[in-house]
């Protein structure tokens, strides 16, 4: 099985950001220093709003995608992961998740939130081609945390310029 890791931190941050928007699905992005496809490494968590507003549905609310996007143009940075929670089923990605999923070189984080004060449990993920392999997930040490976004959703932020390649990434272009 392949393997990712993810600093602490993110992990940390992710967990909050489920267990904050239940009883509805959480999701954010990874950003990362390459595509984890391409041996990257998790940088951030960017926590965004879910428009689908659903305890069994999720969708990064565009505006949200697109100012991360821009930012990566801007900043530098790649999109490393794709990350939801599952606030009512395990971290296992459903036929949804699997049919909808749009990033084949990034990794899905699925989280579950805590049930009986137990530890939220979180499962990374390859889909793509219409099936799903999970990938053998290590957090990391805190001290060897990079940085997190635990801050809560996006901001709504203008384009501020980032031009067509974010636009082109936001609509799943190469």
């Amino acid at each position: 099985m392949p393997a990712v890791s993810l600093p602490s931190a993110i992990a940390g941050a992710i967990a909050r950001h489920a267990l904050a928007e239940r009883p509805n699905e959480a999701c954010g992005v990874i950003v990362g220093s390459a595509p984890a496809a391409d041996g990257g490494t998790a940088r951030r968590y960017v926590a965004c709003r879910n428009a689908a507003a659903s305890p069994s549905r999720y969708l990064v609310h565009p505006d949200d995608l697109l100012a991360v996007l821009a930012d990566l143009d801007r900043a530098g940075g790649e999109l490393w992961g794709v990350v939801h929670s599952h606030p009512l089923t395990p971290a296992v990605p459903s036929a949804a998740d699997i049919a909808e999923a749009t990033w084949p070189s990034a990794v899905h984080v699925l989280v579950s939130p805590a049930d009986a004060g137990g530890p939220p449990v979180i499962r990374a993920w390859r889909i793509a081609g219409g099936q799903a392999f999970e990938l053998a997930l290590t957090v990391e040490a805190a001290g060897d945390a990079p940085g997190a976004n635990a801050g809560g959703a996006c901001r709504d932020t203008p384009d501020g310029g980032a031009g067509a390649e974010a636009r082109a990434r936001l609509r799943g272009a190469p």
